[in-house]
């Protein structure tokens, strides 16, 4: 997008060149001088550091006229996205590797689009309006590695389409419609590293399952039916 534009001098200037290799920071000042529509996605991918917990570098502070107080309020204000911002971000970002879309309330077909983005590694759906159906997509996804659904109404459906991801290390499904009959599709996952399943209808009967996974680390079970003496034989296996 940058050298297919008029800006020359954008072109030859090497601050500019080395803005550019940070990603996000050009991409934001370029699309507001261009004036396109999705000028929320690149503030979105800029201060994706922020919702690491990194701080906002010089270079970026600089380019963006940021400190990390207004860094956060900015990078929430762009959290949520519409149905035209998903399909700009298809054709402008299809290598991209980090989505955050929480909050968002998108049209069916609009949630499949995000079946093309093929290189997710990190995708943050909570408090979004997805549903069973409309996670189909979730299985073309095979490089994803953290996925969060917290929030939303998924439920047995989209856990069986989750569980097929076997290279998924991290699934957030606090707060969903979620009991143990949903939770047996991940038994043996090879790759699951960290589950939240705060806040949802699980028992002691969902830790039978989360025994059978080799290399869970973490495991978060607040607001659940499972039981203090029950949580504290299965924990120990997760310090050992």
């Amino acid at each position: 997008e940058l050298h297919a534009s008029t800006l020359e001098s954008w072109k030859t200037d090497p601050n500019i060149a080395r803005y550019y290799t940070h990603a996000a920071g050009l991409t934001q000042v370029f699309m507001n001088l261009t004036k396109q529509p999705t000028g929320r996605l690149a503030v979105q991918q800029a201060l994706v550091r922020v919702y690491h917990g990194d701080p906002v570098g010089r270079e970026l502070d600089a380019l963006l006229d940021l400190n990390d107080s207004k860094a956060q309020l900015r990078y929430q204000q762009s959290l949520t996205m519409n149905d035209a911002d998903v399909a700009a971000l298809v054709q402008i970002q299809p290598e991209i590797e980090e989505l955050v879309l929480s909050g968002s309330e998108l049209r069916p077909e609009t949630w499949g689009m995000l079946s093309q983005l093929k290189n997710l590694r990190w995708l943050d759906l909570s408090f979004t309006n997805i549903s069973e159906a409309e996670s189909a997509f979730l299985k073309e996804l095979s490089q994803l590695r953290r996925l969060s659904l917290e929030g939303t109404s998924v439920g047995g459906e989209t856990v069986v389409r989750v569980s097929k991801q076997l290279q998924l290390e991290e699934l957030d499904l606090s707060h969903c419609p979620i009991r143990d009959a949903d939770i047996v599709s991940i038994r043996g996952h090879p790759s699951l590293q960290v589950l939240w399943l705060t806040g949802t209808g699980v028992t002691d009967s969902t830790l039978d399952v989360l025994k059978t996974l080799p290399v869970i680390k973490q495991c978060d079970v607040a607001e659940t039916q499972i039981t203090p003496s029950a949580w504290k034989a299965f924990s120990a296996r997760l310090s050992d």
